[in-house]
């Protein structure tokens, strides 16, 4: 094993860390650091590590390499103090400073051999300079010479890359770095010969194009679509209305998904020539497999209700025997009895505690004006970003206001869904007819004078400039098209309430806090629930936040158990 092997094997971060920096600090006289300094700060440095994560030998003592790191930590995601927190984030910072003076090493990390410094100072574009330094800067700690560098060394910087950086390590770097280092190759003499292979672009080899779909299986797709987009009657003979756009949308993805899964488990393409081919029972069974395999021991609800749909379409759109529309049923009824019987998931329950058992939820009130506050601050020197910052205060506002879903939120139209039924100097109402809501029940919700005031001056000041050239009416404009899109704006939304407020929550889950706070100021007041949610049948209501009464119950019935302890008892 050669000397540079055992570096890799035996130091992957290869500078100076956090451990490094303790010890330093620790062992430092009365001359250079106070006793105060050589108490507090090897403190702050182990509390931060555990805060990032990561053992403190596998953080560099870098400020440039952990302040994004620290930056994106918040207290309240940590489940500490905030001015604690503020308290170590200062220490580290002034340790961090300290050290790096101490030791004398480059504030971008390791130091650059002088083989290597040569090869960094032939190349011209600043862009590829700045890219190959860390590797430059890795290969001189780990003393590996130009000439004795291989495909090895740029795995071995990687793996590092992934266990000692807060940077997601994507395929894009390694390419980036393969043909960044071979065109330097080719253009300069005095560069290694070596050449590194460019990792391939990883493609699913068995995914079919649409494309090579039979033409009839399409015609069949595209018939039985059609057939959503009027009245039409489900399996129990129930009449249903015309299916939404986005409701075909996603139906037609899901086939063609499924027909391409179908493929993956033998079936051959050119066997599958209509709908009654793909919903052969035959054929379900193997994509239902598949998916519950993916799922684990229990299906989720994804596969349970893919079982329902090929029963529908089946049913719809298809000439299957008695017998095989039999199998079809038993499927389903065999996935049914894994459904989950109501409830909310673990993720949604947590945010529920989150806004029952803290003070957090508040935060997230407050946090429009906050924002608000913020954009006014920056308005004069970036409009844009002040712009961005009131739409994100507008968007949370309506959400914890009017707890909507994400798809109504991104289709709201001024004079159309935003209206003012006093006239121009009266209050906002934000309103939404039946055939705009997903289950057909219609929705109001009058936004009184903090919110309408809070819509006067985004729409006033900060709208138009992000309308992009555009003249429509929606309230939330995008970029390549006239509103914003469901990814872009919920991205947005949760993004400022994991670094504001340090909580992970999606717009949908605005809903679920919704209910929480009902049921909480007003216990089983369902009704109420159903309404603000606008949920069609009070029993979905009940199925979804039936547990939430029940924990109310059980804090209730634990104050009383409190309240009978003796004084001394309760004191302690």
């Amino acid at each position: 094993m050669t000397k540079h092997q055992a570096n890799f094997d035996s130091n992957l971060l290869l500078e100076p860390s956090f451990a490094d920096a303790i010890r330093a600090i620790e062992n430092a006289g009365d001359e250079t650091l106070s006793a105060t300094q050589r108490q507090y700060w090897p403190t702050s440095l182990r509390k931060m590590a555990q805060y990032i994560g990561r053992p403190p030998e596998l953080i560099a003592a870098r400020i440039m390499s952990v302040r994004q790191k620290i930056r994106s930590l918040h207290p309240n995601m940590l489940g500490v103090n905030e001015k604690t927190f503020a308290n170590h984030r200062a220490n580290v910072k002034a340790a961090l400073n300290w050290f790096s003076k101490a030791a004398n090493f480059p504030k971008r990390g390791a130091p650059m051999s002088a083989a290597w410094r040569e090869l960094y100072d032939l190349i011209e574009d600043v862009h590829i300079k700045r890219f190959l330094s860390p590797f430059f800067r890795f290969l001189s700690s780990a003393e590996v010479d130009p000439d004795e560098v291989d495909n090895t060394h740029v795995e071995a910087y990687f793996v590092m890359r992934d266990n000692c950086t807060f940077m997601e390590q994507k395929l894009f770097d390694r390419r980036l770095l393969a043909r960044q280092w071979n065109e330097m190759a080719g253009k300069y003499h005095k560069w290694p010969k070596v050449l590194f292979p460019v990792p391939p672009i990883l493609r699913p080899t068995d995914e079919v194009p649409e494309k090579d779909f039979p033409v009839s299986l399409m015609a069949s797709v595209e018939s039985y679509l059609g057939q959503l987009a009027k009245k039409h009657r489900s399996i129990n003979g129930k009449q249903w209305q015309a299916c939404k756009q986005s409701t075909i949308t996603t139906r037609r993805r899901e086939i063609l998904t499924s027909v391409r899964v179908a493929v993956k488990c033998g079936v051959d393409l050119n066997a599958l020539q209509s709908l009654t081919d793909l919903c052969q029972p035959e054929v379900v069974e193997k994509i239902i497999d598949y998916y519950w395999r993916k799922s684990g021991e229990i299906p989720n609800t994804y596969t349970i209700d893919l079982a329902g749909k090929f029963r529908s379409i089946a049913h719809l759109a298809t000439d299957l025997d008695d017998v095989a529309q039999e199998r079809l049923k038993e499927i389903c009824e065999e996935l049914e009895t894994y459904r989950k019987n109501g409830g909310l998931t673990e993720k949604n329950m947590k945010v529920v505690r989150m806004v029952l058992e803290t003070e957090l939820w508040s935060q997230v009130v407050g946090l429009p004006g906050q924002l608000l506050a913020d954009a006014v601050a920056v308005h004069n020197c970036s409009p844009k970003k002040a712009a961005h910052l009131a739409e994100t205060a507008v968007a949370i506002r309506l959400l914890t206001v009017a707890p909507i879903r994400l798809s109504n939120l991104m289709s709201i139209k001024l004079e159309e869904n935003l209206i003012r039924p006093g006239g121009p100097a009266r209050t906002w109402n934000l309103v939404f007819p039946g055939y705009d809501v997903k289950n057909n029940v219609p929705l109001e919700f009058p936004l009184y004078q903090e919110t309408s005031e809070l819509l006067d001056t985004y729409l006033q000041i900060y709208r138009p400039q992000i309308m992009h050239g555009r003249n429509h009416d929606f309230l939330f404009p995008g970029l390549r098209y006239d509103n914003k899109s469901l990814k872009s704006l919920g991205a947005r939304i949760s993004k400022a309430l994991n670094k504001r407020v340090g909580i992970v929550v999606t717009p949908h889950q605005f809903r679920h806090a919704a209910a929480a706070i009902i049921l909480k100021n007003q216990p089983g007041n369902y009704e109420l629930a159903r309404r603000v949610l606008g949920h069609r049948n009070i029993q979905t209501t009940i199925r979804f936040y039936t547990g939430l009464g029940t924990l109310e119950a059980n804090r209730q019935y634990g104050q009383m158990i409190v309240d009978m302890l003796p004084a001394k008892k309760r004191a302690g």
